[in-house]
């Protein structure tokens, strides 16, 4: 019978032992000291949500942007059909041709933008709907850090008596 310890170097079973007694030692100092837990699980998700709000501003920029490119094609497309409006009235079929060609092109530009804005405002709200979710889960775990840290507090003066 082999054991899988004696398949293994020295210096990873070094490892493995020294690895054991420091995870031994730091529960031992997290038992110790539950509000250092608690901070440090608040701090994690703080940091967490300030990434997620800086995601959340890139996603509304970006939805900002799209808005306005949309409002540029939209004036561009009523100058466009100003300038139609001119070259038929004038017989200017070629050039009337040529605006047509435009028009048909912003208007597929037009189109694709108006799909990306869908998207991009339908992830928008979803974002936005987890950032205050998100919110909400630290503000439970800081109430839960007090609620616990008291029911500590009191049974270790129970302990006392």
């Amino acid at each position: 019978m082999t054991y899988p310890y004696a398949q293994r170097s020295f210096f990873g079973r070094v490892r493995d032992l020294v690895s054991g007694f420091f995870s031994v030692w730091i529960r031992d100092r997290e038992v110790q000291s539950p509000d250092a837990v608690y901070e440090r699980a608040i701090a994690e998700r703080v940091r967490q949500y300030a990434e997620l709000k800086r995601a959340v501003a890139g996603i509304l920029y970006m939805r900002n942007k799209i808005e306005g490119e949309i409002r540029d094609r939209r004036a561009e497309l009523a100058r466009l059909h100003a300038d139609i409006a001119r070259a038929v009235d004038k017989n200017d079929d070629e050039v009337a041709v040529v605006l047509i060609t435009q028009k048909d092109s912003l208007l597929q530009d037009l189109e694709r933008s108006e799909k990306e804005l869908d998207e991009v405002s339908a992830e928008c709200e979803s974002a936005k709907t987890n950032l205050v979710k998100f919110r909400a889960e630290i503000r439970n775990l800081e109430r839960e850090k007090v609620r616990m840290l008291a029911a500590l507090a009191n049974a270790r003066a129970r302990k006392r008596i």
